[in-house]
């Protein structure tokens, strides 16, 4: 049974195409931006969207821990589910925000077995990954404005 630890959302200043067409390709453009004490990052199989497998290490809190991931799409452009063997989910969702085809970017964190309560979560958990949603987002309008500029 999966348990919700939390959700944080990010206003983007992309479409929530181009804000998918990023999110889902794990071959180009999610290597460019793992988190902070993440690397060795290995595509397994697939490379766009549904059916892609993916790996690296992280490193936080004085351990090295191994990640391989599953990625799903359960409403293609819309909403991406990466579900870590180790029974952490992170979902995805995009939907449209603002009148300057903007996105609202939502990560729910979920996990299979969890000592706490559903709805919390370690603040250095939550903090950890408010930042990566923010530099994903940072990474996201920039490869957007990089692209219009051509």
């Amino acid at each position: 049974m999966l348990r919700h630890i939390f959700s944080i959302s990010v206003a983007v200043q992309a479409a929530p195409r181009f804000v998918h067409g990023v999110l889902d390709d794990y071959r180009m453009e999610r290597p460019r931006v793992l988190p902070p004490g993440a690397d060795d990052y290995r595509l397994l199989e697939g490379g766009v969207g549904d059916g892609t497998v993916f790996g690296y290490r992280i490193r936080g809190l004085g351990r090295v821990r191994a990640v391989r991931a599953f990625v799903q799409e359960p409403e293609p452009g819309r909403v991406l589910v990466e579900t870590e063997e180790r029974g952490e989910v992170r979902t995805f969702t995009m939907v449209p925000a603002g009148v300057e085809g903007g996105t609202l970017l939502t990560l729910e964190l979920s996990r299979r077995h969890s000592w706490r309560p559903s709805g919390t979560a370690h603040p250095r958990l939550r903090r950890a990954y408010a930042t990566q949603l923010v530099r994903l987002a940072d990474f996201i309008e920039d490869r957007a404005r990089e692209l219009s500029a051509r």
